[in-house]
């Protein structure tokens, strides 16, 4: 007698964890792509394929799912914001500048970025949570890195304005540029962003 076939039955349970991943990458890509106006909480739980009760046990609005977005920097980030390990300072700058400038400039953090400044003047909390998990964070990292490749002599002050304005010449020309829409694929190849932040980098270690 032949065995009945099973059917496919309920689908695979997925922890809490990937669940709020999937939930973020979900999020994301269509406040990118339809905008945050335009997306509402049960686009996202028919996109996510799973209900809008399990959507709200993660998130209890679209602005708290905004607000992780802009928070999970590390998750999307190829190589994590951590002090370089490179033993010569001009290195270690390098090194953190090159990470930083694949971060802020890749098309994910672009498109979220627009959407913070968007979004800012109706949900301040928004901005605040921005300039201090993004911002801030990219900022200590060149603070930090121009610390050890200057030395410590410098007082906090002119390493804040130095780091400024190193991120300035080496990374926000091709955000903003960016921002509006320009293409900047041909700065953003290896080559070329590493001449470019390696340039900004002697002018710096010279200074």
């Amino acid at each position: 007698m032949e065995a009945k076939k099973r059917g496919p039955g309920r689908p695979q349970a997925i922890s809490a964890k990937d669940r709020r991943a999937k939930i973020l990458e979900t999020a994301g890509g269509l406040f990118i792509e339809d905008g945050y106006g335009s997306t509402n909480m049960e686009k996202i739980a028919l996109r996510c394929g799973m209900s809008k009760k399990t959507l709200y046990q993660a998130f209890d609005s679209k602005e708290a799912l905004l607000a992780a977005l802009v928070c999970d920097v590390q998750r999307h980030e190829d190589e994590p914001l951590v002090a370089s390990t490179a033993t010569d300072s001009a290195e270690s700058l390098y090194d953190a500048l090159l990470k930083l400038a694949g971060w802020v400039l890749a098309p994910r953090q672009i498109g979220l970025t627009r959407l913070v400044i968007a979004e800012s003047l109706a949900v301040p909390e928004l901005a605040r949570q921005f300039r201090e998990e993004a911002i801030e964070r990219g900022r200590r990292l060149i603070r930090d890195s121009i610390g050890r490749s200057i030395g410590k002599h410098q007082g906090g002050e002119d390493l804040e304005l130095i780091a400024s304005i190193t991120f300035g010449a080496a990374i926000a020309d091709l955000q903003l540029r960016a921002l509006v829409g320009e293409d900047i694929s041909a700065h953003q190849e290896r080559n070329s962003l590493a001449a470019r932040i390696r340039y900004v980098v002697e002018l710096v270690s010279k200074s």
